[in-house]
């Protein structure tokens, strides 16, 4: 993802000669250089990126200043950004005594593709006198540098705990429809469907994307969205342990699907009880779920390259996944080391905990490029309100 830091002037002192071009504005002898300094995060390459925007200004002929927006972006040596303006980020106001202030604030980012972020403004305290044009927000596009990346040659897989979606209506389908076109996925598992009309309308909405669902019991379904242009084929749903509601209150969905790349996994989708500590009925079922699974894949996938991915709805290394564990040669939790580290990136921050896991058995085990909680709270604003209260999960595969 592409890290923003934009410094720009917080508040702006007014009054300027023609000759002003930087974003020190001078009125009645007092110099001010304050400056707006805010982190943003958008969802595509991981790289940092550093903005700096400054305010240009001259006095017109009718008397009013105009300031303009510069600016200009740094990534590094290796690549290039291109920082465009919006014609409409521009206001006036006219030539008066005293300290005319005007303070903004960054109240979004809107991220429509792959290739643009833009940068919302809103600007706030401003004086009376001070005429905006058009609207009242200032606007950044900013061009995502080139890439080396060929995501044609990886497979992505993400787990994705949409929490009774969609969680507020038509918001929450079109918010996760704008996501889900800026993320660098190929294949995404959900949990907590609760309404299949709902999902039906996210697969209309996403015109690179196809949705399968299977009506799974316990009323909030599993289900999958495929990117076509890099899954050639994805075999028709199916679950297992279909009679033992116990162990697993909402069966596992299975489906194969082939990268581009020719790269073939089998994907379990699962949602395991929740709640519970060490030692209780529902770690005790959450147990017993994991150990089910490696039977099946041990008995029915012995030389598949196998994915069980979802909401485990418990930390790896509390106890009900020792089996996995254990055996080392065979099973790896692609995520491990997100669980193990800083609790700042685990998928249910609330808890907060680590409950969203990606195991992958060892024909898997040189494909695995790297796996990262996405952090979407942090670019999306009242994610946790319109959205989810967990994160998704991702992780990468090469075709070796």
């Amino acid at each position: 993802m592409i890290r923003l830091i934009l410094l720009i002037a917080s508040g702006l002192i007014v009054g300027c000669s023609s000759e002003d071009v930087n974003e020190t504005i001078v009125l009645g002898g007092t110099v001010y250089t304050p400056r707006f300094e805010k982190t943003l995060l958008t969802i595509e390459e991981s790289q940092s990126v550093e903005v700096f925007v400054v305010f240009n200004c001259k006095v017109e002929d009718n008397g009013f200043i105009e300031l303009e927006l510069s600016g200009d972006a740094v990534l590094n040596e290796d690549y290039s950004i291109n920082l465009t303006i919006d014609e409409n980020s521009r206001f006036s106001m006219p030539v008066v005594e005293g300290d005319s202030v005007l303070n903004f604030s960054v109240t979004a980012i809107i991220d429509n593709d792959s290739d643009e972020e833009q940068v919302k403004f809103n600007f706030t305290d401003a004086s009376d006198f001070i005429q905006l044009d058009r609207n009242n927000e200032l606007r950044i596009n900013i061009s995502d540098p080139p890439t080396d990346t060929d995501t044609e040659e990886t497979l992505t897989v993400v787990t994705w705990n949409v929490k009774k979606f969609p969680l507020v209506g038509s918001t929450t389908v079109n918010s996760v429809a704008d996501i889900i076109n800026n993320m660098d996925a190929d294949v995404i598992a959900f949990q907590e469907i609760d309404d299949i009309a709902s999902f039906e309308q996210l697969d209309v909405l996403l015109t690179e994307w196809e949705g399968a669902l299977y009506n799974v019991r316990g009323a909030i379904e599993l289900s999958y969205l495929y990117k076509t242009s890099e899954i050639t084929s994805a075999s028709n749903l199916s679950v297992i342990y279909n009679d033992d509601s116990d162990t697993f209150p909402r069966q596992p969905v299975l489906t194969t699907v082939t990268h581009v790349s020719g790269l073939e996994v089998t994907l379990i989708n699962i949602h395991l009880k929740c709640c519970g500590t060490t030692g209780s009925e529902d770690a005790n079922r959450r147990e017993a779920a994991s150990i089910n699974l490696e039977e099946y894949i041990n008995n029915n996938l012995p030389t598949q390259n196998v994915i069980v991915l979802g909401d485990w709805n418990d930390d790896i290394s509390d106890g009900p996944f020792d089996n996995f564990l254990s055996n080392s040669e065979n099973y790896l939790f692609a995520d491990f080391e997100i669980g193990e580290g800083s609790n700042s990136n685990w998928s249910y921050p609330s808890w907060p905990s680590h409950l969203d896991h990606i195991l992958i058995t060892n024909e898997l085990f040189d494909n695995l490029v790297n796996s990262e909680t996405l952090l979407l709270d942090q670019t999306v604003s009242n994610y946790f309100e319109n959205i989810s209260d967990h994160r998704p999960v991702s992780a990468t595969f090469s075709n070796n």
